[in-house]
């Protein structure tokens, strides 16, 4: 009882001004209560609420693998189609736009692998005050797991910058495992 009072009072000291304007920080995709919603959800519930029952690094890791869980899951039950590779690629930018999930642009290949995948007004961060760390361990996570169905390898996404690290967009770097 002790602990769900101390969290219940740090939860009420988060400071909602962190997620800046939504509405200007997203002028494609539009900001909105389905944006706030999301990010009361990703930053409270799967972040701060997570990070304080079992520690930051064990929380990203559960926000990763939900991410990587689902991003298989888009690529298997066929919400991302194609005939092939590229196809599947033009389909997973298109289903990312279509959720407003962010603005995706792949930076840098390697035989139609990605390498560097940018997202533009990303959902959960853009127009964010700096916090000086990466927080899209979700979105990572779903960039993961579509592109290791995709390309029927092994493969992380590492969020190598970040809106709420201080950066203008998030950036994803692609490796095999």
């Amino acid at each position: 009882m002790m602990a769900q009072q101390n969290t219940k009072k740090k939860l009420n000291k988060f400071d909602f001004s962190i997620f800046g304007d939504i509405n200007k920080a997203r002028p494609t995709l539009n900001g909105g209560v389905h944006t706030l919603q999301y990010r009361i959800l990703r930053l409270f519930g799967m972040g701060l609420g997570l990070d304080q029952i079992i520690g930051t690094k064990a929380s990203n890791g559960i926000q990763y693998t939900v991410g990587k869980n689902i991003g298989k899951q888009l690529v298997q039950k066929k919400i991302i189609v194609g005939k092939n590779k590229k196809e599947l690629l033009a389909s997973f930018v298109k289903a990312v736009i279509n959720f407003k999930i962010g603005i995706p642009s792949i930076i840098k290949q390697n035989k139609n692998l990605p390498l560097i995948i940018r997202i533009d007004e990303c959902i959960n961060c853009s127009g964010m005050k700096n916090i000086n760390r990466v927080i899209c361990f979700y979105e990572a996570g779903i960039i993961a797991g579509v592109l290791s169905n995709i390309f029927n390898k092994k493969l992380d996404a590492i969020e190598t910058k970040c809106n709420a690290k201080g950066d203008k967009y998030c950036e994803f770097k692609i490796i095999e495992n």
